[in-house]
């Protein structure tokens, strides 16, 4: 449940005050104004700092006396009534809704149309370029484990179009937001009239969902914009395949969006690790260097990070040790993640202990930089990066006995000095959820949930590029990891 937005800001916002100089400015005249009224000239002096504003909208402190009585007299709701969580005023609600989803995240933020219909931006917060959809805000109940919009015929010109839009549906009684995408839901012949848009309870907003929805939007948009542009680009990842070291910086992919770049990028590598090892017997080792949600976010969506885990997957199937993949998460790079992106990461490390490989992280800074590299110890060493880097990617292959030891190296010390630890997936994967401040129980609860109902009907990708069919594996895993955790 996200949290509702206290009355105060609401009203700050609907009158365009929600800037502490603005602000001031209105609070500074009602205070000499009521001072003369009241005869009480001390008013007149009353101000309110900017810190102190702050902890006011974030409902951290409350006003004493006089500032109290200012307050009440500028915006004419008693100082309680002020503090307190406003429920979600659906249908007419696009303001509320807007706060709450901007108060809850700061990549999020609600232009209103009118008061049942809005535009929902969403921003990347280190990399992406953002996009933006359509919103419709509707009057939500419950029936048993489904959510009620209403009927289809009152949103069928809303559900009708082909661009991007959400259905939010909002449960006056808790307060709870809810969440549909609009192109899983379009209205058909046979359906119309008194039919009722239904979606599972699984789909209401929190971090689960709206790390989700952010992610998959961002890169499906960029994707499609950039489509034309990366399926001209085919034949010269092919080419660069047998360039021993390939650096690209441009590679005439200078239009790409942020997230084009990301596929790019991790779409030649994929491609030149499989076949730099393709004749390899022994087992590898794999260092990924991606540490936040929206670098990891690929690893779950993008069609062709999928088929290259699972074949990598069903090739050492049979091998002696299980695949290793290891993560170097430094505690400031995980800190500075909010949370929906610390659960991208968490699905990021999952989605790999579900297709059979043995997740270790590491959290030395001083590895970070290494770049993403597989390693056959003591034969051969597929250095293959697209993630913060200058170039496009950086990929090279070296049998070089000092170059492999160098390799070597932080993959030992990650074996050695490595956070996670434990027989069973359930264990590991509880240890990286409590590294990650996540609540395990929470974690359970809701993937089970969501996979269960399955992710299309509340978010829904429409680029070639992208698919859901890992992510609703991996949230029906995590769901249903044993609750008796074995830590060795």
């Amino acid at each position: 449940m996200i949290g509702r937005p206290i009355l105060l800001g609401v009203l700050l916002q609907e009158r365009g005050w929600e800037s502490w100089p603005v602000f001031s400015l209105h609070f500074n005249r009602t205070a000499v104004a009521l001072a003369r009224e009241a005869d009480v000239p001390r008013l007149a002096g009353v101000t309110v700092p900017r810190s102190t504003f702050q902890r006011w909208l974030t409902n951290g402190s409350r006003p004493r006396r006089d500032a109290a009585m200012i307050l009440e007299r500028l915006l004419g709701h008693p100082c309680d009534a002020l503090f307190s969580p406003v429920p979600v005023p659906v249908g007419t609600g696009s303001r509320a809704v807007g706060a709450a989803l901007e108060q809850a995240w700061s990549t999020s933020r609600l232009w209103t149309t009118g008061a049942d219909a809005g535009v929902w931006e969403l921003s990347g917060r280190l990399a992406w370029d953002g996009t933006t959809a359509a919103v419709s805000f509707q009057s939500a109940t419950r029936a048993g484990q489904l959510m009620d919009f209403g009927t289809v015929a009152s949103m069928e010109s809303f559900l009708r179009p082909v661009r991007r839009g959400f259905v939010v549906g909002g449960d006056q009684e808790s307060g709870r937001l809810y969440l549909a995408d609009a192109s899983a839901h379009r209205v058909f012949e046979g359906v119309r009239g008194g039919a009722a848009l239904r979606v599972p309870a699984a789909y209401e907003l929190d971090d689960l969902t709206y790390g989700l929805v952010w992610s998959v939007v961002q890169l499906d948009d960029a994707l499609l914009a950039d489509d034309r542009t990366l399926h001209e680009a085919e034949p010269i990842l092919d080419a660069h395949l047998a360039i021993p070291r390939s650096a690209p910086s441009r590679l005439g992919l200078d239009d790409l969006s942020a997230a084009g770049r990301q596929w790019a990028g991790s779409a030649f590598c994929a491609r030149y690790i499989k076949r730099q090892i393709e004749r390899e017997s022994r087992l590898p080792v794999f260092w990924t260097r991606e540490r936040s949600g929206e670098e990891c976010a690929p690893w779950l969506v993008f069609r062709h990070k999928i088929d290259y885990l699972t074949s990598l997957s069903a090739r050492f199937a049979d091998a002696d040790a299980p695949l290793c993949r290891v993560f170097c998460l430094p505690e400031a790079a995980v800190s500075a993640c909010p949370r929906y992106e610390r659960v991208l990461l968490f699905l990021a490390l999952a989605l790999m202990e579900m297709l059979g490989v043995r997740v270790q992280v590491i959290t030395d800074p001083a590895y970070a930089a290494v770049d993403g590299f597989v390693l056959v110890p003591g034969e051969l060493a597929v250095v293959a990066t697209w993630v913060r880097t200058d170039a496009v990617w950086q990929a090279y292959t070296t049998s070089e006995r000092s170059a492999v030891r160098q390799l070597e190296e932080p993959f030992r010390n990650a074996m050695s000095a490595g956070i996670i630890t434990g027989p069973d997936p359930a264990g590991r994967l509880r240890l990286v959820a409590e590294y990650m401040a996540l609540d395990w129980p929470w974690l359970l609860r809701r993937c089970e949930a969501l996979g269960d109902a399955g992710v299309g009907g509340m978010v829904r990708p429409r680029s070639r590029l992208l698919t859901l069919s890992a992510l609703d594996r991996v949230l029906r895993y995590v769901g249903r990891l044993s609750r008796t955790v074995v830590v060795s």
